[in-house]
């Protein structure tokens, strides 16, 4: 993969998703990039025609393209920022909209670069993100420190009040009746 992306060269590669699904699309690779352990691709993709990120073990097989010869990449274009944008949008199958009641200077050490994109507001900060599991997302925002307005989903206003009954009632036994974490 390197090379094809050093030499301009399109692959064809088989790629199975986070979500299982398997398909064999034309690459035009433009860099690649080690990010938490993992090495991700990033490059024109012919079945969506855009810029794409890809995990690199996720790729079944890779070959030359019947017509090898890859596009060059925009001016300026960044892998690594590609990257940490994809890595926000990529997370989960739920969009998720908070307003961070904190600075973004607080919020940006709070929540790794690629975790979310965060946007100074009059009212605090914006988070964006997505999220597989409500449950999950709200032990992560719980975590975060600071005052907090769910903006969408409802599900996840939901599973927050779930977990605030549940460190509730925990506290109130002395820990002995957190149960099960329940929630999508």
């Amino acid at each position: 993969m390197a090379t094809a992306a050093r030499d301009r060269r399109r692959v064809r590669i088989t790629y199975r998703s986070w979500r299982g699904e398997t398909s064999t699309r034309d690459l035009d690779p433009y860099g690649l990039v080690l990010h938490g352990g993992r090495w991700y691709v990033s490059g024109l993709d012919s079945r969506r025609a855009e810029i794409r990120v890809f995990r690199v073990d996720r790729v079944r097989s890779l070959r030359p393209a019947a017509h090898p010869r890859a596009t060059e990449p925009p001016p300026g274009y960044d892998p690594a920022a590609q990257l940490a944008s994809a890595l926000g949008e990529v997370a989960g199958r739920h969009r998720v909209r908070v307003l961070l009641h904190t600075t973004l200077e607080q919020a940006a050490r709070r929540i790794p670069p690629g975790a979310a994109t965060l946007v100074q507001t009059a009212e605090g900060v914006l988070l964006e993100t997505r999220a597989e599991r409500f449950d999950t997302m709200a032990c992560y925002l719980a975590g975060l420190g600071c005052p907090l307005t769910v903006h969408h989903p409802a599900e996840l206003r939901e599973a927050l009040a779930r977990l605030s009954d549940r460190l509730a009632s925990s506290a109130a036994s002395g820990g002995r009746d957190m149960g099960p974490v329940r929630g999508r």
